[in-house]
């Protein structure tokens, strides 16, 4: 597989690169790291919604005359 990490993390371009070799290969290993990211991308979808409507609860609302 090929994987390019930013900085030195050479732990993180060696699983980029693993994850990708698996994912063409259609490996297994593919299949669980993608329900793992889909998990992980509704939580933070989730965390976001709860920030913005935080957020939205402070706006100040000007009336324009």
């Amino acid at each position: 597989g090929w994987f390019v990490a930013m900085g030195d993390e050479p732990g993180r371009a060696l699983a980029g690169a693993i994850l990708d070799a698996a994912a063409r290969g259609g490996h297994e290993l593919w299949s669980r790291a993608e329900e793992a990211l889909a998990v992980d991308s509704r939580e933070k979808r989730r965390e976001e919604a709860k920030e913005s409507a935080r957020v939205e609860s402070t706006r100040v609302r000007f009336e324009v005359m």
